[in-house]
């Protein structure tokens, strides 16, 4: 009879002792406990051997991890939290992107971006009608979730439609040309994002520009003197719906339709850092 309470009271004994969170610091000190409440900065406790006392508070940056009477261990630092129960299956949050769980434009990240104007503004006046190349490349930083600032340097090169003119003084002469437009103009960027889901984002925004180069006439075919015209230099882009799709956790892509110099659609790829 006394060997059974003796084994009754081990095991008593060992259940009491198991049957507490252990907080071990990275000082190697351990803390006997029963968890309340682990915080976002901080862990609130009873200690396990006054659960009727107060509550203490310890700051999470010097746990190293916490053991639950249940079995379940959860290691705690500033960028992950590991939680691995009885079965060794290991469940990794990442606290740092817990915005962009939710989120495809997340507070406090950047991005550059390739951007591909596609029709021009030229399309508005078919006086010119201009073919050729837009391309910029962007630097965005996100000061949240719904706006973004940042800047663009674009690249502008093209060539209008080809003119014909008859000399009045021979009827039977005639000669050709074009225009050619260069300009590089550097813009300050602004985005508003009104749907903000994981993998797809929309919004609007407007920039504002400087623009430098010139727009100069190319004669063709026959005799003509070469005409040169100085580019207006502010250049301002409505972007009225912006939409920005991402499958991977760098990689995106974007569409803008709006008006203004960059032209009625712009298209992009980018990468957020």
């Amino acid at each position: 009879m006394k060997i059974i309470f003796s084994i009754f009271f081990i095991l008593f004994f060992i259940g009491a002792t198991y049957a507490q969170d252990i907080l071990t610091l990275k000082n190697g000190a351990e803390i006997k406990a029963k968890v309340i409440e682990v915080g976002l900065k901080e862990v609130k406790y009873k200690k396990a051997n006054n659960l009727e006392g107060p509550d203490f508070i310890i700051d999470k940056s010097e746990i190293e991890f916490i053991n639950y009477k249940n079995g379940n261990k959860e290691y705690i630092n500033k960028k992950d939290v590991v939680i691995q129960n009885d079965v060794s299956k290991k469940e990794i949050i990442n606290q740092e992107n817990v915005e962009g769980i939710k989120h495809i434009n997340r507070k406090g990240e950047s991005s550059l971006n390739l951007d591909l104007g596609v029709l021009t503004i030229g399309d508005f006046d078919k006086t010119y009608e201009w073919k050729g190349l837009e391309i910029g490349v962007s630097y965005l930083i996100s000061l949240s979730k719904t706006i973004n600032i940042g800047f663009e340097t674009f690249l502008t090169t093209l060539s209008s439609k080809t003119f014909v003119e008859k000399n009045t003084n021979i009827p039977a002469y005639e000669y050709k040309y074009n225009y050619k437009l260069n300009a590089l103009t550097l813009y300050a960027k602004s985005q508003f994002y009104w749907l903000n889901r994981p993998k797809t984002g929309m919004y609007s925004g407007l920039d504002i520009g400087y623009v430098t180069g010139t727009m100069a006439s190319n004669l063709v075919s026959g005799y003509g003197r070469p005409a040169q015209f100085d580019l207006i230099p502010v250049a301002i882009q409505i972007t009225f719906i912006g939409l920005k799709y991402g499958v991977a956790n760098h990689w995106y892509g974007n569409y803008e339709l709006g008006y203004g110099k960059r032209g009625i659609i712009n298209i992009g790829l980018g990468y957020r850092l």
